[in-house]
């Protein structure tokens, strides 16, 4: 038999961890070799010495015999490089690390077990330690890389941030009870980081030991990770709980315990460098730090688990798990082919994704620019009996080109009805370069199927351009089962549609959507608005502003609300109606022609919408609205230079003679309450100044205004005045006739007022049941 691995020449250096049996010949395929080019692989033992192997080719593939690779030990790691050699240089393609597995694992290889699993019936694998076992750049990366030989329970996870030995001593209960005998791995690490006080390293030696036999006593094979150097010795530092002598001491522990327990596997960290791997002096960093962890601890536990779970006969997908066959792409935003039997939809977004085959028959899945967020929904559902209270899980084989930018997490996904169970499995570096196998948390059937899914969704972030390679898929049916119910994940269900704020939009409107009402307690919401369904690019928060190319379609909302058990379907709001263009408002304005006898002292400009006094001005000057007010209204006067007095006024004339032009000049009885002057009735400080904007509502069917400057939130300088409940208004009862917006301007030739009466000159609220004029 052969393994065979694909080799890609991008623009980035990739990684790729290789695995085979020993007896298996490797062929290394090449996407495309540069003309005249040749590509050199070279095989290690550790970079640091000469090549165990070495082969150039200039082929589209090189094969490695199995005589080639007797050289290579077996059941341990060694590292491989490939390079491409052209035109006098050498360049680094790929590197990772390759493992020789072995049919019957030589005895007390650092202290491995002479025991192996079997991926027919994966072992369940848990991680115990302190917060560099619990921080998710590690656990992600370990369980997606490891998700093909082991099977990971929801509780999977009981590691706990600043958790020492004694800790980990007391707490060893909860990871017990989750051993399945004989086939367990339990992730222990990294021990002593967290010092007890006055501990010293033989306290630490028989606490280690105890915590191991505890675990290997209930059936588990046990991975233990020692504490990472920091770089400093014990003169840098006077805590010496905290140097690299002191960690030493406990790798040397470790290695100690696992030469004389084959049930205990001390983890290779001695590449590890605290200079580029870590931020802190205690934990590693994602790019690097936590990816050399992960990769270190799941090269060990890959090399105890025989097989792969997608090639065993308990895949339920059977043919569809390679993805054979090709169908032309049909749905919104996805073009190329889709495999035969399985379903390729664009689930969030609008940019368009490509789905091609690689010469190895791979499924190629890209997209390049992405206008916003997105994921493409690969799914397939299998004809099968599954009953309530049965678990299943599902499984891919995914690996992210070197050179995508925007990676935003694989999400591997089952399905309970509507309902959709899962995580994103991956939070790594941006793109992670190992082989990942994302797959679904363990989901408890809550009523009996006739089908049952896999669901893989690849993402990208907005303005990413990312292309993944889809190699197999997998479902199974788990029996998993700790003595206790299967853990029923119950994603968030919508109890109460989302809403728009506003049903009948008009061109430039902000929309404001809720959330509507869930159960399963959501901890975080995605929002998409939609134009006649389709969803619209970038209009991902809860308000939307209406743009011109929205008039004509209905707008609607989608939610997917997400809690710990996973995300819910999505869930839409009722439409609104067809967006609308904006009506003109009437032009609400000072009446230029009232003021005829003085032409020359007043100016109006902005549609009469502005007065303002000319050089000529000689007095005080009165002007008024040209439209009367009638029922429950609300208007604006800005006071922009020079206001005397402002309010409202009837429309009985009095007249003055004399005068520059020696002619009637004309003014209104009325009420004004806001002047330089201030008024007594509405309390001292009640003045205008200088580009105010007033405030005032008038109800004509009760007789009563209201008085306020822009920013107050009092009315009529009284707590208790409220136009909206018709309350402690000022009385303009006595006024005869119509009754107009007034203001008057001082003698002052830079004077100017502007009056704002129409929906569109507006900026303030109106009070609950008032208009503006016009």
């Amino acid at each position: 038999m052969t393994e065979n691995v694909v080799v890609q020449f991008g623009n980035e250096v990739a990684r790729k961890d290789v695995r085979f049996f020993t007896g298996e010949a490797l062929a290394f395929h090449f996407d495309s070799v540069p003309t005249g080019a040749s590509v050199a692989i070279t095989i290690a033992e550790h970079s640091h010495q000469s090549p165990l192997l070495q082969h150039v080719t200039q082929d589209s593939q090189a094969v490695l015999s199995t005589d080639d690779l007797a050289a290579l030990p077996e059941g341990q790691s060694c590292v491989y490089n490939i390079w491409l050699l052209a035109n006098g240089e050498q360049e680094l393609v790929q590197y990772g690390s390759l493992t020789s597995r072995s049919t019957i694992l030589p005895e007390n290889l650092l202290g491995m077990t002479t025991e192996i699993f079997s991926a027919d019936t994966p072992p369940t694998l848990l991680i115990d330690g302190d917060s560099v076992m619990a921080h998710t750049g590690f656990r992600d990366l370990l369980v997606s890389t490891t998700g093909d030989v082991a099977l990971v329970p929801p509780e999977y996870n009981q590691a706990v941030g600043g958790h020492t030995i004694i800790d980990m001593l007391d707490s060893a209960g909860s990871v017990i009870e989750r051993i399945v005998p004989d086939n367990t791995i339990v992730v222990v690490g990294p021990i002593g980081a967290n010092r007890e006080l006055n501990a010293t390293v033989e306290d630490h030696r028989a606490q280690i030991q105890d915590l191991f036999d505890r675990y290997v006593a209930a059936g588990a094979t046990v991975v233990a990770v020692p504490t990472l150097p920091d770089g400093r010795t014990s003169a840098e530092d006077v805590d010496p709980n905290g140097n690299d002598a002191y960690y030493a001491e406990l790798a040397q522990i470790i290695r100690d315990i696992a030469a004389l327990n084959p049930s205990v596997i001390a983890v290779d960290v001695s590449g590890f460098d605290p200079v580029t791997m870590k931020d802190d002096r205690t934990h590693p960093n994602v790019s690097h730090g936590a990816a050399y962890l992960a990769g270190q601890t799941a090269s060990t536990i890959r090399s105890l688990v025989a097989g792969n779970r997608m090639d065993n006969a308990a895949n339920r997908l059977g043919a569809l798990a390679t993805f054979d066959g090709d169908t032309p792409a049909a749905a919104t935003g996805v073009s190329g082919i889709v495999p035969t039997g399985w379903q390729a939809t664009r689930a969030v977004g609008t940019g368009s994704w490509t789905i091609s085959r690689a010469v190895n028959n791979d499924l190629i899945v890209s997209i390049t620019d992405a206008p916003d967020k997105g994921q493409l929904q690969l799914r397939v559902d299998v004809t099968m009996e599954a009953a309530t209270g049965e678990i299943f899980d599902s499984i891919f084989e995914v690996s992210v080109d070197a050179a995508s930018t925007g990676f935003n997490g694989i999400q591997t996904l089952t399905v309970d009805g509507s309902i959709l169970g899962g995580y994103f499995d991956v939070a790594v570096a941006n793109p992670p370069t190992e082989t990942l196998y994302p797959h679904a948390k363990l989901v408890a059937l809550t009523a009996d199927r006739t089908t049952v899914p896999a669901i893989l969704r690849l993402s990208v972030a907005a303005g990413g351009s990312v292309t993944y390679r889809v190699t197999k898929a997998g479902l199974f049916k788990v029996d998993y089962d700790l003595g206790t119910t299967p853990v029923i994940l119950v994603p968030p269900t919508n109890t109460s549609l989302p809403t728009i704020d506003n049903l009948t939009p008009v061109v430039g409107d902000t929309l404001t959507a809720s959330n509507g009402a869930w159960s399963g307690s959501p901890t975080a919401y995605a929002t998409q608005w939609l134009a006649d369904g389709v969803a619209i690019s970038g209009a991902t928060e809860n308000i939307l502003t209406v743009g011109a190319e929205l008039e004509g379609t209905a707008l609607s909302v989608s939610v997917i609300a997400t809690n710990a058990d996973g995300q819910s379907a999505p869930t839409v709001s009722a439409a609104t109606s067809a967006v609308t263009a904006p009506v003109a408002s009437a032009i609400v304005a000072w009446d230029s022609q009232i003021n005829s006898p003085a032409p020359e002292q007043l100016a109006y400009s902005d549609s009469d919408r502005t007065v303002s006094a000319t050089a000529a001005i000689n007095g005080m000057r009165h002007t008024r609205g040209a439209t009367a007010i009638s029922g429950t209204v609300y208007f604006e006067i800005g006071a922009t230079v020079g206001v005397n007095g402002l309010g409202i006024s009837g429309d009985t004339i009095d007249y003055a003679t004399g005068g520059q032009n020696g002619v009637s000049r004309c003014y209104w009885s009325g009420a004004y309450v806001f002047h330089t002057g201030g008024a007594s009735f509405m309390g001292s400080g009640n003045t205008i100044a200088d580009g105010d904007i007033i405030q005032i509502a008038i109800d004509t069917t009760t007789s009563q205004f209201w008085l306020r400057k822009a920013g107050d939130t009092v009315w009529n300088n009284n707590a208790a005045a409220d136009p909206a409940t018709s309350t402690s208004g000022f009385s303009c009862s006595g006024m005869t006739g119509a009754i107009y917006p007034y203001v008057n301007l001082k003698n002052d030739a830079a004077a100017q007022v502007v009056l704002h009466g129409s929906s569109d000159r507006i900026a303030g609220t109106a009070p609950a049941g008032y208009g503006p004029i016009g």
